[in-house]
């Protein structure tokens, strides 16, 4: 779960910015601003090569490895006009 700490800390930063990338209009509607886009930001995030480990609890205890899943994560933003 190590390997997985980076990944989901960007992912938590990104959606801070994904909320803030919407307004309120005085009709209380939300809208977002991509609509106005003006410049895409396209990026990819890669995890650790040896991937990140998947575990399942066994029921006598403790746990069994199952294998590894590579995270590729790809964004794209928009800025807005």
């Amino acid at each position: 779960m190590r390997n997985l700490r980076v990944p989901f800390v960007l992912l938590a930063l990104l959606g801070i910015l994904g909320c803030q990338t919407w307004r309120q209009s005085p009709d209380r509607f939300q809208k977002p601003l991509v609509r106005n886009a003006g410049e895409v930001f396209t990026f990819v995030i890669h995890s650790d090569p040896a991937g990140a480990e998947v575990f399942a609890r066994q029921v006598a205890g403790g746990e069994r490895r199952l294998g590894t899943t590579p995270l590729n994560l790809t964004v794209r933003m928009a800025r807005g006009r």
